[in-house]
């Protein structure tokens, strides 16, 4: 059965397999090119440079995940946010909780695209955060060039992604998926 969405779209639902584990899938015949869907790293810093939004994951005392949305600036294989001293992730973060994040895009399923992982984290002094990271954030938050000063209620933190994925499913169906006509 298919089922047709958008502009004519046609997409199979999950058959039996679909909550398989992936062994079972493979030997099962159906064959996924390894990274096929997967951006490169030039793609990457590209998508993280035009991106917004950065979900954050870490874990509350009770060991559930809590996920926020903050903005961050990608500097140098890096997540760079300026942090609000009296969030309570703060707390969670000054403990050493584990964090994950998700930076996604795209609003058709033909256009959607994203890198998750897990992070290193550390906080960060003013006096030691790059120009271009306190620059980059003006610019692309505050429509201004003028570098963030430091400010009591923030704090910077540093965020390097480790053991990520990414997709940009436009490698699916075609460049043309993801961009608009002239």
């Amino acid at each position: 059965m298919w089922v047709t969405v958008g502009d004519g779209l046609r997409i199979v639902p999950a058959g039996p397999l679909a909550s398989a584990p992936r062994g079972a899938r493979r030997r099962a015949g159906r064959r996924q090119p390894v990274g096929r869907l997967s951006m490169t790293t030039a793609e990457q810093d590209a998508f993280l440079a035009e991106e917004r939004v950065l979900r954050l994951a870490t874990l509350d005392d009770d060991g559930w995940p809590v996920v926020v949305p903050v903005w961050f600036v990608w500097h140098e294989g890096a997540f760079w946010i300026w942090n609000l001293t009296r969030a309570k992730r703060t707390a969670r973060l000054e403990a050493g909780t584990r964090t994950a994040f998700v930076v996604d895009g795209g609003e058709q399923y033909v256009e959607l695209r994203g890198i998750s992982g897990r992070l290193d984290y550390a906080f960060v002094p003013d006096d030691e955060v790059p120009l271009e990271v306190r620059r980059g954030f003006s610019l692309k938050y505050f429509d201004t060039d003028h570098p963030l000063e430091p400010a009591d209620h923030h704090r910077w933190l540093r965020m390097v992604p480790t053991a990520t994925a990414s997709w940009d499913f436009r490698k699916q169906y075609g460049e043309a998926a993801g961009r608009s006509s002239d």
